[in-house]
């Protein structure tokens, strides 16, 4: 496990869960920048709100500092197709993404695919096809939630199965249904979470007691802020 503190990290895009992982990085003792290609309002409150903790933040650029980082987390809210991103992709710089996390995680014994995907949120236009080669060598299913489900669907259906659930809370169930022994339920949203969900972390809160009540064999109420559960179809 790589020791934060005093370790230059670089994290690119500073929504939600940009800002976060600033935070959480900092507090553990490394030392942080955080870039992002968009200059709006809210992003310029994120960042007045970041220095103060020691954090540097560049807004509205196009390529990352020019200095040595020890490692790079990407946001996949940010298109892959942008010149900082771009930039950051042809570092060597080691990276961290929710792709990188799909590439990571271990096959099924014989090679199969075994990973039960969950991914959807609010859209916020990005591109989701480039990944569809990657699904078909390791996804069983795409769990599809949130504004862009069917976009995903039309997206990545030609490359695996894809099912289209009303609430995160359905989607663990279903999976831990199905799932057998080797199987890894995945939770990479591509997306952000202000259509279901206060916050990021409060997606990823109620992704964990999704979880746990399933083993205990409860299901407790839906998480959805809304309240509302929609049989999952395929």
């Amino acid at each position: 496990m790589l020791k934060l503190e005093d370790k230059q990290i670089l994290v690119i895009g500073l929504g939600g869960r940009g800002q976060a992982a600033c935070e959480f990085l900092r507090r553990s003792g490394a030392k942080v920048v955080g870039v992002d290609h968009a200059d709006s309002h809210d992003l310029r409150r994120g960042a007045d709100r970041l220095r103060p903790l020691g954090i540097e933040v560049a807004l509205g650029v196009s390529a990352p500092p020019e200095r040595e980082f020890n490692l790079a987390i990407l946001s996949s809210a940010l298109p892959t197709n942008t010149p900082l991103v771009e930039a950051v992709l042809r570092s060597n710089v080691p990276l961290i993404s929710e792709l990188e996390t799909l590439r990571a995680t271990r096959p099924g014994p014989r090679g199969e695919p075994n990973l039960w995907l969950i991914a959807g949120g609010k859209d916020k236009g990005l591109e989701f096809h480039d990944v569809g080669p990657l699904l078909a060598k390791r996804v069983k299913r795409a769990f599809l939630i949130g504004e862009a489900r069917e976009r995903i669907r039309a997206a990545w259906s030609h490359f695996t199965t894809c099912t289209v659930a009303g609430s995160l809370l359905e989607t663990v169930a279903e999976a831990a249904k199905n799932a057998t022994s080797g199987d890894v339920v995945l939770l990479a949203p591509a997306c952000s979470s202000w259509d279901q969900f206060q916050d990021h972390q409060h997606r990823g809160e109620v992704f964990c007691q999704a979880v746990k009540s399933i083993g205990r064999g409860v299901r407790s109420g839906t998480p959805n802020i809304n309240g509302k559960t929609v049989t999952a179809q395929q």
